[in-house]
């Protein structure tokens, strides 16, 4: 048996330390899909709901009363989508997927065909250069290239977003960039912006979850790759990813 505080006995610590905080991230992350999971459906129907007390005694309702129904289905849409981004969230942490050769260009077509709503209303522009076919985790994938356009369409100047989406391949890695001309990130913030449920402006102001680059550092990491971000504030920013051939091939 190893003696206390030999380097063995801490090894042997250390390894058992990071086995039970594996197994609690574990349950954390499955208690959070289960909840966030259970909560959609009753969040669905006092959104349904409110729309039919609107539609159907809206008139009868007077000005406050419209107001507060107004109010009510706002606020269940937000909690709506934290809860869809908790459920992405902890998805995204666990989710078993086998890697797959996929086209990268196919990925982000398919990721913004999804986004056609989002990215008419806005009228955002979206270049894609020539992206590289490579082994990936095509969830994670989609879920990084579609909060990486959302982020850049939500936090919009008062210019029509514009996103070019380019890959450079280095010597023993591949280099992505995301580059837009949103408000972009002050400096102090290029980590922080990555922490779950950190946000940098109120919901009043922006519409978020403080989950969408959080979940990006996720599936990045997932890669064997690092995300950051550069940005000069009110003229844009570059998200870069970078993925090491060795993970990709």
């Amino acid at each position: 048996m190893p003696q206390k505080n030999s380097p063995d006995h801490i090894e042997e610590t250390s390894a058992e330390d990071s086995a039970e905080k594996k197994k609690c991230d574990q349950a954390i992350s499955e208690y959070t899909y289960t909840v966030s999971h259970s909560l959609n459906a009753p969040l669905r129907h006092i959104i349904q709901y409110g729309d039919l007390l609107k539609d159907e005694v809206g008139s009868r309702l007077g000005a406050d009363g419209s107001m507060y129904v107004n109010k009510l289905i706002i606020s269940t849409k937000r909690l709506q989508r934290l809860v869809n981004d908790l459920l992405a969230y902890a998805h995204i942490l666990h989710f078993k997927e086998e890697k797959q050769w996929m086209d990268l260009n196919k990925i982000a077509a398919e990721v913004i065909e999804g986004m056609t709503v989002l990215i008419e209303e806005s009228h955002a522009t979206i270049n894609i250069g020539n992206l590289p076919a490579i082994y990936v985790y095509p969830f994670r994938m989609r879920q990084l290239f579609h909060c990486l356009i959302d982020n850049a369409i939500k936090y919009r100047s008062t210019k029509d977003p514009v996103i070019n989406i380019e890959c450079i391949d280095e010597s023993r890695r591949y280099l992505f960039s995301f580059r837009d001309n949103s408000i972009g990130v002050p400096h102090e913030h290029y980590k922080s912006v990555f922490k779950a449920l950190k946000r940098l402006h109120s919901q009043d102001d922006i519409n978020g979850s403080g989950l969408g680059l959080a979940i990006c550092e996720k599936a990045v990491e997932a890669h064997g790759g690092q995300i950051w971000v550069e940005s000069l504030p009110e003229e844009g920013s570059v998200f870069f990813f970078t993925i090491p051939k060795q993970s990709a091939h």
